[in-house]
């Protein structure tokens, strides 16, 4: 008797799948994007960026051995 004119809840119980299908879909690429760009992006330790820099030239010998020497007390 709830059904008039063929209004079911068929009708509902497939929408809502189809937002839970979405939805799942959704959290799926994300997590595969995401976990995609973390591999891509590995964090540069200190001491790489320092030598680095000093394979550029943008920091000289000095400057060099008492940047390493902080980082080593640290």
């Amino acid at each position: 008797m709830h059904m008039i004119h063929g209004y079911g809840g068929w009708s509902w119980m497939m929408i809502f799948m189809i937002i839970n299908l979405v939805v799942l879909f959704s959290i799926g690429v994300y997590l595969i994007r995401y976990l995609v760009r973390g591999s891509k992006k590995q964090k540069k330790e200190p001491i790489d960026i320092l030598n680095e820099q000093l394979v550029k030239g943008e920091l000289n010998e000095e400057d060099y051995d008492r940047m390493k020497r902080k980082l080593k007390d640290k």
